[in-house]
């Protein structure tokens, strides 16, 4: 993969199936945040005319949201994160 933003959904054809399917990405770096929403066909395909995606720029301004600070710190993965970070293999 390419860690390119792509500001809205990209669709490619699945050789197999012949339906499109949407590719999206947020960059890299935390620079971005994803806003994906993705709707069905009845037969189960994405419907592009429905299916839309946005990229919020992530910085330093936009001020923090404790609910959504809570949940994350209380995921396994960040626990393992923080497990890791503070372990000595990371120490300097």
């Amino acid at each position: 993969h390419s860690h390119d933003a792509t500001p809205i959904p990209q669709w490619v054809l699945n050789q197999k199936t012949g339906k499109a399917v949407p590719i999206v990405q947020a960059g890299s770096e935390a620079k971005w945040l994803g806003d994906f929403n993705l709707t069905f066909n009845h037969d189960g395909s994405a419907n592009r005319f429905h299916t839309t995606g946005k990229l919020h720029p992530i910085s330093a301004s936009i001020p923090e949201h404790q609910g959504l600070k809570d949940m994350i710190e209380r995921s396994e993965m960040f626990k393992k994160v923080s497990e890791l970070r503070d372990s000595t293999a990371f120490s300097g």
